[in-house]
């Protein structure tokens, strides 16, 4: 139900207008969340850092809907490395 509304909203509104618009607010913080917002959305977020220790490792569960189980990514330290990239 709220998806059907959410749906019908978006059709009504002219949605490039309404981010041009948001992009000529005088508010500079609207102006650089409206630009972060749609930079990300051109160009993905920036990659992060995890970083860990020897004795506690990092350790991220993926999770998909239409595979069943869980799919288990363990991070660990390499010897001479103080974190990892994830991309």
């Amino acid at each position: 139900m709220a998806i059907d509304v959410a749906a019908q909203v978006l059709s009504e509104v002219d949605a490039v207008a309404v981010w041009k618009s948001l992009i000529h607010e005088k508010n500079p913080q609207v102006v650089a969340r409206t630009m972060e917002y749609l930079t990300d959305r051109v160009y993905g977020h920036p990659t992060q850092t995890v970083q860990g220790n020897p004795e506690q490792p990092v350790t991220i569960q993926l999770q998909w809907a239409s595979t069943p189980g869980m799919v288990t990514i363990r991070l660990r330290e390499l010897a001479g490395q103080s974190h990892h990239h994830v991309y």
